[in-house]
């Protein structure tokens, strides 16, 4: 029997990753976000001091503008990357603290960035969520409020789940695809069977 259950949950922008998230942690699971620890890391005023030199452009009156860093970042794929450089080591490192210290015996972690910053091989299992591109240019332009144009560039800086050499990828067996594209009950019961999966992996 496993000790414990490493679960990376990730997929595109606007694929419904979050909704996936949510639904597990009502299941009653540990779900701990990537995202959530990256503001906590924003905040300190030692990141602040290296975003300020790194992304100079985005300053206003002698203070980072954290719209203007957003909108270059996901306009620029090399300021995007300078920006993961920073960011990321900060967060997978606080992100394996909460999961290890977790009592849970299957732990999830929501992790945008998994296949762009190769980190799939730090997680047992990873859940893909997927979903057609109009739906996920549909969802980022309700959620963000943002056009047409500004949501695919923020498709086009990411990992193309579309590509048929990343659709072979994910065929390993450690990566289980969740489609996201009907009603949300389907998605739910897709969901519950790989929890099913993952339980009986757990008394392997």
């Amino acid at each position: 029997m496993k000790s414990k259950i490493k679960v990376a949950i990730t997929g595109g922008i606007g694929s419904g990753k979050t909704t996936v998230s949510k639904y597990i942690a009502g299941l009653g699971y540990p779900v701990f976000s990537c995202d959530e620890i990256y503001k906590n890391i924003y905040a300190t005023d030692n990141f602040q001091n290296q975003l300020k030199a790194a992304f100079p452009t985005c300053l206003e009156n002698g203070r980072l503008d954290k719209s203007q860093l957003t909108q270059l970042v996901f306009s620029n794929a090399s300021a995007l990357r300078q920006l993961n450089a920073l960011s990321h080591p900060l967060i997978m490192t606080e992100l394996f603290l909460q999961m290890q210290a977790a009592k849970s015996k299957i732990v999830f972690a929501e992790v945008p960035l998994l296949m762009e910053e190769n980190l799939d091989e730090a997680f047992d299992f990873v859940i893909v969520v997927v979903r057609d591109r109009e739906r996920r240019i549909e969802a980022i332009c309700n959620r963000d409020q943002i056009n047409r144009a500004a949501a695919e560039a923020r498709i086009k800086n990411q990992w193309d789940y579309d590509l048929p050499e990343n659709k072979t990828k994910l065929l390993q067996d450690k990566f289980f695809v969740i489609e996201n594209n009907t009603i949300e009950q389907h998605l739910q019961s897709k969901i519950e069977k790989v929890i099913s999966r993952l339980i009986d992996e757990m008394k392997q």
